[in-house]
């Protein structure tokens, strides 16, 4: 149990570092076994990731086509300026505004207390009711 507390808290201090050492306290461990730990970190390598989130995908993505935009401007390439255009399209501009409330108050006057009701199936007739108005 000891060893795999500290495996574990080692393999963390491997990704998270420093910071780490702001959540010791929380963890409610021992000074002995904090000393213990601080030893082994030493010995620990930082962790490298191999694979990325989604979000820190794009961000590298965008970081490349950043430079890649700043050599085009250099050279008089003005294709940029046309994938920047593509990409300031926002769908929910090409969709027709509905008044969604003024609809379902007509059609189904008592959706709030439908909503709130504790029958989980009042609350799906409810969301039933507001489903097709809803759509486009």
């Amino acid at each position: 149990s000891t060893q795999s507390t500290a495996a574990l808290v080692t393999e963390m201090y491997r990704w998270l570092g420093d910071m780490l050492e702001k959540l010791l306290p929380a963890l409610e461990l021992k000074e002995l076994m904090l000393n213990e730990l601080r030893e082994e970190w030493g010995k620990v390598e930082k962790g490298v990731p191999e694979r990325f989130t989604r979000s820190e995908q794009a961000r590298m993505e965008e970081a490349e086509e950043g430079e890649g935009e700043e050599e085009e401007a250099t050279g008089g390439g003005d294709g940029g300026e046309e994938e920047e255009e593509e990409e300031e399209l926002d769908p929910y501009d090409l969709a027709e505004a509905k008044e969604i409330i003024k609809l379902l108050n007509k059609d189904c006057p008592d959706f709030q207390t439908m909503l709130t009701d504790k029958s989980w199936k009042v609350r799906k007739e409810a969301l039933e009711k507001l489903q097709p108005l809803a759509e486009y």
